[in-house]
C-alpha cells in the first residue's frame, strides 16, 4: 500500500515539474519574440490624475433626502428609506438613540 502512495505521489511531482517547466518555456519563448505585455491605465507618469469627488456634499444631500436638514422635512417617505436602508426607519431611530451617547 505504501509503494502505491509514494508511486502516486511521485506521479503527481513528475505532472507538476513537467507544467512548471513549460510555463518558463512559454514565459521565455515570450520574451524573446519580444511580446511583452504593455502597462495599461494605472498609476503612472502621463496618466490622467483621478477626479475631484465631493464625497461630503453626497453624505449631507443623503441625510438632506432620507432624513430632512435644517428643519426641513426629508425628500422621500417612509417606502424609500426602508427600500434603501433595508429597514423601517423606527428600529433606526432606536439603534441610533441606543448608540449616539456611546463613546467612540
Amino acid at each position: 500500500m505504501d509503494d502505491a502512495v509514494a508511486e502516486n505521489e511521485l506521479q503527481i511531482a513528475v505532472v507538476l515539474g513537467a507544467r512548471a517547466t513549460l510555463s518558463v518555456r512559454r514565459a521565455l519563448l515570450s520574451v524573446r519574440a519580444g511580446r511583452l505585455h504593455k502597462r495599461v491605465g494605472g498609476s503612472r507618469p502621463g496618466r490622467r490624475p483621478n477626479r475631484p469627488r465631493d464625497f461630503d456634499l453626497g453624505a449631507h444631500a443623503i441625510l438632506r433626502d432620507y432624513f430632512g436638514v435644517d428643519g426641513a422635512p426629508p425628500v422621500y417617505g417612509e417606502d424609500a428609506f426602508e427600500e434603501r436602508f433595508r429597514l423601517p426607519r423606527s428600529v433606526f431611530n432606536r439603534m441610533f438613540r441606543a448608540i449616539c451617547n456611546e463613546p467612540m
